[in-house]
């Protein structure tokens, strides 16, 4: 008992912490007409797809991966769908009840990808899902392979070529591979930091625990049992944030890091867009499966 009622005065603490930015956001995203937000998303990834094809074009790379109007870019397409298991399943990590039932941090990925994406995908029909998948993943494929990852392998390159180590070009590509994931885990796992007011919320909350429950509670025994109780409870979320943060990191790099062995091995993007998109559509899929009165409109 004592750790429920622990449990329910650090939810109610951290659900006042922030200013509901980010609630009131989604709500007016639900608001958003379906194709309005389709389009929106759509001129937004363009907008950034062309600024990244610009720059690529400055640094004299190529942003198109390789990828052309060809039979080539076909073939890749059709090795991407065909290889695009690994990217999938872990996707459905988060989704499966038998492993978040083992590992609770991915339910809490889950969690947190649903509240974020829902209000997006609300009343979208398939093709405006296919339209913002697509989308989507050409642009950080864009971005993150033929952008970043031909960068970061030219600034390899010319570092060690600086330094004077003759290599292969073997060597940047598997550093601009590892460097690339690496980030992209860093990214996934910032996204589940907890975030500075509730870090001190949660810091007065235990600083002033024993004094709380001294003046809450009934007699000292049970003060000093409720005390405990709340901070077992604290130290059990701070544990599972940071198993949530190191769950995310792991997923999201080995995720880059698959894409881009299938980007060098076709040696053209068509293969990592098609390969990421049959992964997001297990989010979306799952999603609707989870949540079908947002789609109740398009019926």
């Amino acid at each position: 008992k004592a750790c429920n009622l622990a449990s329910q005065r650090l939810e109610s603490l951290l659900a006042g912490a922030g200013d509901g930015e980010d609630e009131l956001v989604s709500m007016a995203m639900r608001e958003v007409a379906p194709a309005k937000k389709t389009a929106a998303y759509c001129l937004a990834g363009g907008v950034v797809g062309s600024v990244a094809t610009f720059v690529c074009y400055l640094l004299h790379l190529d942003p198109y991966g390789g990828m052309s109007l060809s039979m080539d870019s076909v073939r890749a397409a059709l090795f991407g769908a065909t290889l695009a298991l690994p990217v999938m399943a872990i996707q459905y990590m988060k989704w499966s009840p038998v492993l978040t039932q083992r590992f609770p941090a991915l339910n809490a990925i889950r969690a947190r990808e649903e509240k974020e994406e829902g209000s997006l995908y609300a009343g979208m029909t398939d093709p405006q899902l296919v339209g913002i998948t697509v989308t989507g993943s050409a642009v950080t494929c864009v971005c993150e392979l033929a952008f970043l990852q031909e960068g970061l392998q030219t600034i390899v390159t010319d570092i060690l070529g600086t330094w004077g180590v003759s290599t292969t070009e073997t060597l940047p590509v598997i550093a601009a591979l590892v460097l690339g994931s690496a980030g992209r885990g860093l990214l996934g796992e910032a996204n589940y930091a907890i975030d500075p007011e509730e870090r001190e919320v949660l810091r007065n909350a235990l600083s002033n625990c024993d004094r709380y429950y001294d003046v809450m509670g009934t007699d000292k025994d049970k003060a000093h049992d409720m005390a405990i109780a709340f901070k077992a409870v604290v130290y059990v979320y701070l544990r599972d944030n940071m198993s949530t943060k190191t769950w995310a990191f792991w997923t999201s790099a080995a995720q880059m890091a698959y894409l881009i062995f299938l980007w060098r091995t076709t040696g053209n993007l068509a293969a990592p867009i098609v390969a990421l998109s049959m992964a997001t559509s297990v989010d979306i899929r799952e999603y609707k499966k989870r949540h079908p009165f947002d789609f109740e409109e398009q019926q």
